[in-house]
């Protein structure tokens, strides 16, 4: 009997069926079986029958009541059956499932789902309701108690999906709050293991809950550790210090950044890795400044939540700022000028264009400095108003002749003589320091550095709008940065010297988080200074997708020291199209320290609660297929349709055998026979599996959109590109291959050293790719490593010398006219193999470069996921035109060599322009390598002669 005592049924009204069971039996047992086939005896055996009636017999019982224990397994299988199911109720009352839905819990929340569906069963089962009760409030409206049917549990719970903030145990108490006290209830609470709030705060609220009734808790911390990207920092380098931190530090653990464009496009991939106890870790991210602007996001590979993605709006993007003076005192002298100090502290933010006024105000610049200046021309100072008033900021520094500057360029006015004055500047025998910038101040927020002491400064005369125009002061009050609006711009003055002449402050990192705030005010002209009060834009959803602005999400002031996240200040982009400011969730988590909290003694805890339960109704439902097909069995056999004792034993051994192989071939080869057909069948494009995942899926799509480009452009069908193991898979029917080099390559073989010599001898194409030729490796003239990684893996080959792609070679003209072989990056040679004139046909069978081919070609919904540089999507077409010329080569080989227009093709090729977008531009634009036209114009020299000699 203990088995029945752990048996539970979550469907008990399937056992209605039972009643059925009656009637079933008296139809089974009324029905007949099937007479038996029979040969017609010879015509003597009729003279001994008999010639009395014979009713027809009926169905064995021992088969009817085999029938009907079928269809007994059948009803108790439907009922869904379980063996020794969880048991958490203790009470009869209401069943609450408190569901933690923060931004944690993600990662995870399939699982947890399940979970809470397995629970709502088991209510159903007791016949109990359901009261759900999220820990993260999604409006205002939704703190309502609501006591539910299993079957409305279920569809709540559909609707239910992680929010992109914290648990809110305010929000829970409210909650809990709103029920009778006269109840027994049964409470489950699958919780994130996190702290989010005060820890006295949860200790209560887990108090609380036991007083209502029968506690149980689960702690989903340790089934997956979460991950944030809690700060991103640039420095002087244009380096992006990122700070990652994880909830354990129970494992070591690699992880992969990712830094995206606007689309989606993979710009740059960096691993770093969490040591053994240790729950933070940095990298650092350098990338070209004309990428630099294109990026939009950093996201950790193969984590969805929002704390795993961090935005970056305008204000990482550098601005065009420019510097009035001259270059020849700045390169002469640059510690004395001040164009030094400002082009040091703005360079890191900033694109920086030095010149003339009149240059300046013409190019696309949003701020201008001028270091020193004192008065300006009529013409400028025209020029200068009106590009204020278009947005434009104007900065000025003092200087000992600045009082001779136009009063209307400077926004306030400066004293002309005082006895603390000299020359227009004030001097002190002890210098005087910065007063903390108050809340009015676009710098508030800033901390200023205690050894920043201030010598000298010029004097604003006392007006009464000296103190509405005042951004930072002396700690005795006299203005130190006075600002003023005009129309969408602004006119500033700084009240001291751009270099330390006057004051250190230029030396000072305060001054360039000053500069930085006032290169953020070009951002957008039309927002208010003071109060910076966005709507919101695209915001963030649970597992850190862009979604539109939630109906309940409200502005956000971008002061930081209210800034809070809830579910009306959502993590995401606020402003508009023209500017946005990004608030990031990383960035307002305190810790992902485990929560320490202590239970009372009658509490259940667990840690991702182990399912000891065993669900039957599979396996019954398995065991009535068996039944069924053994009643066909017997069924045969009662017929006489099947004579075992006349089947041979050999006979059925070569059944059972031929059986068996076939269901083993089913289940282990089918797929790598089918693969090969498809080859033989279709051509297909191969490429090397490597130990990095991101690489395999780039290489894929790459090679995949290649082929909807040969099939659009040529008379070329190509089957889905193959990912080959070198070991294991056949490479005979590919005409071409793609190797990958990543510093996770491991060296081959000697089995699938054979197998690939055994591919080139045959006129298969390798095509090897280190994929880096990217601008920091070349700046840095290194060996990488997968250079070294390609070099131990040709080590084996007896290959001929490699060489530049000559100037005649086929590849040049296999189907377009080209003179270079760009990828996701350019300007890297093109290495083949040397051919002889006995080789089999002339064909390099190796081609290797560094350009990243795969990642220019690979879409995905029509989008690049890659930006290439720096050609942009002109050299992505080259990239494309390389690929089919590629195929071509592989597929039809020097078909091409002995071609009667090959004179004419040279002559177009020594004119080739690789930018024009039209197939064979004569337009010269980027010279040809020397190299090159040397190959070219030798052989252009060799027919010639040939031509000459007949």
């Amino acid at each position: 009997m203990s088995f029945f005592s752990s048996l539970s049924l979550i469907s008990p009204s399937a056992l209605w069926a039972l009643v059925a069971i009656p009637v079933l039996w008296f139809v089974l047992k009324m029905y007949p079986p099937s007479p038996k086939n029979i040969f017609f005896p010879p015509i003597q055996f009729l003279n001994n029958l008999g010639k009395k009636e014979e009713t027809s017999s009926s169905t064995p019982i021992w088969l009817l009541i085999y029938r009907i224990l079928i269809i007994l397994i059948i009803i108790f299988a439907f009922a869904n059956p379980v063996y020794n199911p969880t048991q958490f109720f203790s009470k009869n009352g209401p069943f609450i499932i408190l569901v933690d839905n923060g931004w944690p819990t993600s990662v995870n929340w399939e699982k947890r789902k399940n979970k809470i569906f397995e629970f709502i069963d088991i209510a159903d089962q007791k016949n109990l309701p359901v009261i759900l009760v999220p820990t993260t409030k999604k409006d205002i409206s939704s703190d309502k108690i609501e006591l539910m049917s299993p079957v409305d549990a279920r569809s709540k719970l559909e609707t239910l999906s992680p929010n992109p903030w914290p648990s809110e145990l305010d929000y829970v108490n409210k909650i809990l709050s709103r029920l009778p006290l006269d109840q027994n209830y049964n409470l489950v609470w699958l919780w994130d293991g996190i702290n989010h709030d005060t820890q006295e705060k949860y200790q209560r609220l887990v108090y609380r809950l036991n007083d209502l009734g029968t506690l149980k808790i689960i702690n989903y911390l340790n089934d997956l550790s979460t991950k944030v990207i809690s700060n991103v920092k640039r420095t002087r380098d244009d380096i992006l210090n990122v700070e990652i931190i994880r909830s354990l530090g129970t494992i070591e653990e690699n992880i992969y950044i990712r830094a995206l464009g606007a689309n989606g496009e993979i710009l740059v991939r960096k691993k770093t890795l969490f040591n053994l106890g240790n729950r933070k870790t940095k990298i650092d991210i350098q990338l070209p400044s004309k990428i630099m602007n294109e990026l939009s996001y950093l996201k950790i590979e193969n984590v969805n939540s929002a704390g795993s993605i961090y935005l970056l709006d305008e204000k990482w993007k550098k601005r065009n700022v420019g510097i009035f003076g001259d270059k020849s005192l700045f390169r002469t002298q640059p510690l004395l000028s001040p164009i030094y100090y400002l082009d040091r502290a703005l360079k890191p933010f900033s694109e920086i264009k030095l010149g003339e006024l009149k240059n300046l105000i013409n190019k696309n610049i949003s701020v201008i400095f001028l270091p020193g200046i004192g008065k300006i021309d009529n013409e400028n100072t025209n020029n200068l108003k009106k590009w204020i008033s278009k947005g434009g900021i104007l900065v000025r520094f003092a200087s000992p002749n600045l009082m001779a500057s136009n009063n209307d360029l400077l926004p306030v006015t400066l004293r002309t003589s005082n006895s603390r004055s000299l020359g227009g500047a004030l001097s002190w025998e002890k210098p005087a320091q910065i007063k903390s910038f108050n809340k009015e101040s676009p710098f508030y927020g800033i901390k200023i550095q205690n050894d920043i002491f201030i010598r000298n400064q010029v004097i604003a005369e006392p007006s009464p709008v000296l103190a509405s125009r005042t951004w930072a002061s002396l700690e005795d009050g006299t203005p130190l940065v006075t600002a003023l609006k005009i129309e969408k711009g602004w006119n500033i003055l700084f009240h001291v010297t751009a270099n330390a002449d006057w004051s250190n402050l230029p030396l000072s990192g305060t001054f360039v988080e000053i500069l930085e705030k006032i290169i953020s005010l070009s951002f957008s002209s039309n927002r208010s200074l003071n109060s910076e009060i966005l709507p919101p834009y695209r915001l963030l959803d649970g597992f850190g997708r862009l979604t539109d602005p939630y109906p309940y999400s409200a502005p956000i002031n971008l002061d930081e020291e209210k800034i809070s996240i809830t579910y009306s200040n959502s993590p995401g982009f606020y402003g508009n199209d023209l500017y946005r400011r990004a608030i990031n969730l990383g960035k307002y988590i305190k810790n992902l320290e485990p929560l320490v909290v202590t239970f009372p003694e009658k509490v259940s805890y667990e840690n991702t609660i182990p399912d000891k339960s065993l669900y039957l109704k599979s396996w019954l439902m398995i065991i009535s297929l068996i039944l069924i097909f053994l009643d066909h069995f017997l069924s045969l056999l009662i017929r006489g349709r099947l004579k075992i004792n006349k089947i041979p034993f050999s006979k059925i051994l070569k059944i059972n055998t031929i059986l068996l192989l076939i269901f083993t071939t089913c289940l282990s080869n089918n797929d790598i026979y089918a693969d090969d057909k498809l080859s033989s069948l279709q051509p297909q494009l191969g490429y090397i599996e490597t130990n990095n995942i991101e690489i395999d899926r780039i290489s894929q799509e790459g090679l995949r959109t290649l082929g909807k480009v040969l099939e659009t452009r040529t008379s070329i069908l190509l089957g889905p590109p193959k990912k080959i193991n070198i070991t294991k898979d056949s490479i005979s029917f590919l005409p071409l291959i793609y190797w990958p080099i990543s510093s996770d390559s491991k060296t081959i073989s000697e089995q699938s050293l054979l197998k690939i010599k055994n591919y080139i001898e045959n006129g298969g194409l390798l095509v090897f790719d280190t994929r880096d030729a990217n601008p920091s490796s070349i700046v840095k003239n290194e060996v990488t490593d997968e250079q070294k990684i390609l070099k131990e893996i040709l080590r084996p080959f007896d290959l001929p010398a490699l060489i530049p792609i000559p100037g005649d070679h086929v590849l040049r003209r296999s189907f377009y006219l080209l003179n270079e072989f760009p990828g996701r990056w350019t300007g890297e040679k093109l290495w083949v193999e040397a051919t002889a004139e006995n080789s089999r046909d002339g064909v390099s069978s190796i081609i290797i470069g560094r350009h990243d081919w795969a990642a220019a070609w690979a879409k995905i919904n029509n989008k690049p996921i890659f930006v290439v540089v720096p050609g942009g999507e002109k050299q992505r077409e080259y990239s494309y035109r390389f690929g089919i010329n590629l195929v071509m080569y592989a597929m039809t080989g020097n078909y091409k060599a002995d071609q009667v227009h090959i004179k004419s093709i040279l002559r177009r090729l020594q004119n080739l322009n690789f930018n024009e977008g039209q197939k064979g531009s004569e337009t010269p634009e980027h010279e040809m390598d020397s190299y090159t036209k040397k190959a070219i114009n030798e052989r252009f020299r060799e027919i010639e002669d040939e031509e000459n000699a007949k």
